[in-house]
């Protein structure tokens, strides 16, 4: 069976028929894979009795849930829209908008791409994307698969046929460590954040911790006490973050409803609520009490720290005609956001010997120091 700990490719359904519609129907789903969006749940019946009754297309059912949210499959060399050869395949593919940017259409391909070439034995896999779809190129660069400077124009397709596509390609020869090493990604079990080494998480004894980044898990707690509504409202405050990196343009509750129905797959949020761990750190309500007893008018109280990396916080000051920097980009600092109104914000950035609070307007310009305090 092809699974990760957040999904597996399996056979359609047609119990399936009502959650295909659902996201089917949406007209910013199928135009960008080829095809108009589904007009009704007896259409996607069909599709599910007819396109997808193959033994090369899946679908991507997400495990915390048991919903098919997205669908892959491959192409052999009769079907495909290019001219490969009889040993190889057009990999295929849709996700679901509410998991658009989220890994999960890249851990299905991974998934596919491993199944074609260890199980199926093929010697390359095609594919081709939008150009004016550029995301899901992304997915397959992520991938290890390479542009190879041809553009092609699918005549095949109900939507789109006029549109220009870009070729990638992926050989067997490139499946190096590099790629072995992609094929291990794994995510942060509280916020979803793809796991490199530099962001993991440390346990109590200094040991990186294989489930957790560092913002979500330092020192053998985790860094924020709450529930899974309050991690989305405190990520969805990124959303300007996430739509410059992805080319979307959610507002905030748009941002929060993606995060929403993609935070019960993860570990954390699985948990009863009477079992979700604590955040014990002791340092972190000190630096809580601290800040508030600054006393800083029109500052809300906060109730609440996270671990927050320098290089995302690190503003640019203007002091005397000069430009500086005061936080490391290295390193991690406990930090907060909170609104002052007229489109302004405070920042906070804590450590053992400092607390600095800062007020700038949208993604950081104009910024002021408020405090810098030895403590």
């Amino acid at each position: 069976m092809m699974q990760t700990e957040r999904i597996l490719l399996r056979p359609w359904r047609e119990s399936d028929a009502e959650t295909l519609y659902k996201y089917a129907s949406d007209p910013e789903v199928g135009p960008r894979a080829g095809w108009p969006p589904h007009q009704s749940v007896e259409e996607s019946m069909e599709i599910i009795r007819t396109v997808f009754h193959s033994d090369h297309i899946w679908a991507i059912e997400l495990r915390a849930t048991g919903e098919a949210i997205g669908c892959m499959g491959y192409y052999t060399h009769n079907e495909s829209n290019i001219n490969i050869d009889e040993n190889d395949v057009e990999a295929g593919y849709w996700i679901a908008k509410p998991y658009w940017n989220r890994g999960v259409c890249t851990e299905a391909l991974r998934l596919l791409i491993d199944y074609c070439f260890n199980v199926k034995g093929f010697n390359t896999i095609w594919s081709d994307f939008f150009v004016d779809n550029p995301a899901s190129g992304r997915v397959m660069e992520k991938c290890g698969f390479r542009d190879t400077g041809e553009i092609n124009y699918c005549s095949h397709l109900q939507v789109g046929n006029d549109r220009p596509v870009k070729i990638m390609r992926l050989n067997r020869t490139q499946l190096n460590t590099k790629y072995t090493e992609i094929m291990e990604q794994k995510f942060c079990q509280s916020c979803g954040m793809p796991l490199t080494e530099e962001i993991l998480g440390t346990n109590a004894d200094g040991s990186k911790n294989e489930e957790y980044c560092i913002y979500c898990y330092k020192d053998g707690a985790f860094t924020g006490d709450f529930t899974m509504e309050e991690m989305v409202e405190f990520c969805s405050q990124f959303v300007d973050e996430f739509n410059k990196n992805t080319g979307q343009n959610l507002s905030r509750e748009d941002y929060k409803d993606v995060l929403r129905q993609f935070y019960p797959s993860l570990k954390r949020w699985q948990l009863p609520a009477d079992q979700l761990p604590h955040a014990t750190s002791p340092i972190k309500q000190q630096l809580i009490e601290e800040v508030n007893a600054l006393g800083i008018a029109d500052m809300p109280k906060i109730n609440n720290l996270f671990v927050l990396q320098g290089s995302f916080i690190n503003q640019e000051y203007r002091l005397n005609d000069n430009s500086l920097k005061l936080l490391d980009d290295n390193t991690s600092y406990w930090g907060n956001q909170v609104e002052k109104g007229n489109g302004r914000c405070y920042g906070i950035a804590c450590d053992e010997h400092y607390i600095l609070v800062s007020e700038y307007g949208k993604d950081g310009k104009d910024a002021e120091i408020v405090i810098l305090k030895r403590r």
